[in-house]
């Protein structure tokens, strides 16, 4: 039987061969087709409606999972008034085991109930977040600018000087942190009046 066999496969016609590569050449194109591409950028997902909070690429060979907020404390290290604006250095410190944060934190302000108060902040600064590995007891900070809601026109504003606290979201969680504050807000929620930038090491 295995005479016949290599006859029979010795004799096949050219035209039969040359066919049967081309349908193999074909074979491999479709599997190549459908191969995963060789790196791929994965986002950290977020869950449930905490507002001023969006997801942020992480960065690829993370060593340590994700900062999250029951294992931060928060401080403001200064605040600068100037130009119609406040600027705060806001300081997130580890309580925790090792953890990384990359990105820009949520940030929105609240009444004295918890209530939010106009618009989250938006992104400013930088284009390219650092990613920022903290230690147990290491900090991260990063600026926010809070401008003067009486210098917009209050009939779109509709200020309000009920402000009581700073709400903060690290990056890519959804719980969050809370520091006292005093000043006004807009409290129509389509006048930007807050801004915040990306998470920094120090």
């Amino acid at each position: 039987m295995d005479v016949i066999h290599r006859i029979v496969v010795h004799r096949l016609p050219v035209a039969v061969l040359v066919a049967a590569g081309v349908a193999c050449i074909s074979c491999s194109a479709d599997q190549a087709s459908v191969q995963s591409p060789a790196s791929v950028t994965e986002y950290q997902t977020t869950s449930g409606t905490a507002p001023g909070v969006r997801e942020t690429p992480q960065p690829a060979g993370g060593d340590a999972p994700t900062c999250r907020a029951g294992n931060i404390d928060g401080t403001i290290d200064s605040t600068q008034s100037g130009a119609g604006s406040v600027m705060r250095t806001v300081r997130l410190t580890n309580r925790g085991p090792a953890c990384t944060m990359y990105g820009y934190p949520g940030v929105s302000v609240t009444d004295a109930g918890g209530n939010q108060l106009g618009a989250a902040a938006e992104r400013e600064g930088a284009l390219q977040p650092e990613s920022v590995r903290l230690d147990t007891g290491q900090s991260a900070h990063f600026h926010m600018r809070m401008s003067n809601a009486r210098i917009f026109d209050p009939t779109v504003c509709q200020p309000v000087d009920t402000v009581a606290f700073i709400k903060i979201y690290p990056p890519n969680d959804t719980g969050s942190l809370s520091l006292p504050a005093t000043g006004a807000a807009c409290a129509d929620p389509s006048t930007p009046f807050l801004f915040t930038g990306a998470v920094n090491p120090g």
